[in-house]
C-alpha cells in the first residue's frame, strides 16, 4: 500500500497537519489473500513560523475481515483506511498534542564559568 497523504489546514493556530497513512501489514487468513491487519500512521504538524515539525505515529489493527464483506486489498480507498485510523486514533487529540508539544520553550539552562 502506497503510503496516502492528507493535509489538512489548521484553523486558529499556526500548525499545518499532515496525516500519512501505511505502509500496511497484510497476510492471508482463510482463503482471502493480501487482507490488512495493521496500517501504520503519522501525523507531522508543520509550525510555519519556526520551521519546526512535530510527530506523532503508532499502528492500529484493522477490525476482523468479514468474508461476506471482504474488499480486495488493491481496492481498498483512502477512504476505508483513514476511517480505520479515525475509529481507533482520536484526530483532534493527537493535532492538539503537537501543538501544545510545539508551544513548550526550549530547555535553555544557564550554565556559569
Amino acid at each position: 500500500m502506497d503510503d496516502i497523504n492528507i493535509r489538512q489546514p489548521s484553523e486558529g493556530d499556526d500548525m499545518r497537519y499532515e496525516w500519512r497513512f501505511g505502509p500496511a501489514v497484510v497476510t492471508t487468513i482463510d482463503s482471502m489473500d493480501d487482507v490488512v491487519i495493521d496500517i501504520n500512521w503519522q501525523c507531522v504538524g508543520y509550525d510555519d513560523d519556526t520551521g519546526k515539525n512535530f510527530k506523532s505515529s503508532g499502528m492500529i489493527a484493522t477490525p476482523p475481515v468479514d468474508p461476506a464483506n471482504f474488499v480486495p486489498f488493491d481496492q481498498i480507498t483512502p477512504d476505508q483506511v483513514q476511517s480505520w485510523v479515525f475509529a481507533q486514533v482520536d484526530q483532534t487529540q493527537t493535532e492538539q498534542s503537537l501543538l501544545a508539544e510545539s508551544q513548550v520553550p526550549p530547555n535553555v539552562l544557564p550554565f556559569n564559568f
